[in-house]
């Protein structure tokens, strides 16, 4: 509801200038600009309007001289002709429990055709009733039956559709090049219908995809109390993409707004296989094991439980991929993103995820965390023994059960001299 009833996209084309252009002028340029577009491959002929100005119309012209010389107001005379011919408010009125309005017009037979405009009179100043006639001339012309108004500016409505193998962005890129190359100045377009709402959300993919990863990332950081687990495991995200978008060119689909709401559901898809295999592999690591064989574990350990799932959800996937029948085209679209996008993520995470593991666990192991002390830093000799100024050694705790330090005297040479 409110947007076009037939299909493809829509732009107003618009006369700013107030008037400087001619209706003829103005119809002549949007064909113009129409022939420009049914010209590009992204529109395939199929731009058109439905604005005519061939009706048949009859003219009246006044002659402003003679109304000034028989005592004629110009203001009473248009008012005649708009009664009689057309029709006139006057009042309303209450019969019974119904209220009526008032309008004065001309009985049919008396304003079928042109020649009963010579039989019309007209009021003069000082109330005398001269015929219209001798001061009206009428010719039959041709003009637009309705002349459209958008944002208070004449206009002319345009329609167009994408071509096979094209998208509709690119249609509305193709108008939109059309209107720069053939619109003379003061002539703009402004869309209308689905393609306004396209372009006002054009950018609104990447948003969401952007707040998707983000949701993902401080979810994981909870769970993993870092900022380098997550990191490891969202870096799968682009295999995700590379395999959506590759099965998406491959069967000459185009990117559309199906294809975005698989990327973003590839998110989740593609971070559920590289979880699994940092989890195993962070509690290998926290068992003794190094990097490399954590990682190497991990791999190994879940590599069961990954291609169990992914095969349970690439056949639940599978159907939107040959789908067929009503609204065929959304699923075929959609299955083939998902289908592709996990296929590939899926096996090329066994490869990269483990190789992401230990280099970034390496990098935030040399930048990140902090040394341990090294021996004798405190002054102590590393051996647990410091010592003292006075010539004793104490000898450090051994831990926190430790009951504290002890400290030894040795006699030094002096005592030695004095005792002898």
């Amino acid at each position: 509801p409110g947007f076009s009833s037939t299909g493809g996209i829509e732009l107003q084309f618009q006369d700013q200038t107030g008037g400087d252009y001619g209706i003829d002028d103005f119809l002549g340029n949007a064909r113009e600009v129409l022939a420009t577009a049914n010209a590009k491959e992204a529109i395939g002929g199929s731009a058109s309007t439905q604005f005519t100005a061939g009706a048949p119309q009859l003219q009246i012209d006044l002659d402003r001289n003679q109304l000034e010389a028989l005592n004629i107001d110009f203001q009473e005379a248009l008012t005649t002709i708009g009664a009689t011919v057309g029709s006139q408010y006057v009042n309303e009125f209450t019969l019974g429990t119904r209220g009526y309005k008032v309008f004065l017009q001309a009985q049919g037979d008396f304003r079928d055709s042109p020649e009963d405009l010579q039989s019309l009179y007209v009021r003069s100043r000082d109330g005398k009733m001269l015929p219209l006639g001798s001061i009206a001339t009428i010719t039959p012309v041709t003009g637009p039956q309705i002349i459209y108004h958008y944002n208070g500016f004449r206009t002319i409505k345009m329609q167009a559709r994408q071509a096979e193998g094209f998208s509709s962005g690119q249609a509305i890129a193709a108008m939109n090049d059309s209107l720069e190359e053939a619109a003379l100045p003061g002539l703009e377009g402004d869309w209308i219908g689905l393609a306004k709402e396209e372009i006002a959300a054009g950018s609104l993919g990447a948003l969401v995809f952007g707040f998707g990863i983000i949701m993902v990332f401080l979810t994981l950081s909870a769970q993993y109390e870092s900022y380098v687990d997550p990191v490891i495991i969202l870096l799968t995200v682009p295999l995700a993409l590379l395999g959506a978008l590759s099965f998406i060119a491959v069967r000459g689909m185009q990117n559309d707004v199906y294809v975005q709401v698989a990327l973003v559901m590839l998110i989740g898809l593609a971070s559920k296989n590289a979880i699994l295999i940092v989890e195993f592999a962070n509690q290998a690591k926290e068992a003794g094991a190094t990097l490399v064989e954590a990682a190497k574990r991990a791999a190994e350990a879940r590599f069961r439980a990954i291609l169990m799932t992914a095969v349970s959800s690439l056949v639940g996937f599978f159907p939107l991929v040959i789908a067929t029948g009503a609204g065929s085209a959304s699923r075929r679209v959609i299955g083939t993103a998902l289908f592709g996008g996990l296929f590939v993520s899926t096996v090329l995470s066994f490869l990269i995820v483990p190789v992401l593991y230990v280099v970034i666990k390496s990098l935030e192991a040399n930048f990140l965390q902090k040394k341990p002390p090294t021996a004798g830093s405190d002054g102590s000799s590393g051996n647990g023994f410091n010592t003292l100024a006075d010539g004793s050694i104490k000898l450090a705790g051994a831990g926190a059960d430790s009951a504290g330090d002890v400290e030894v005297t040795f006699p030094t040479q002096t005592d030695n001299e004095n005792l002898i």
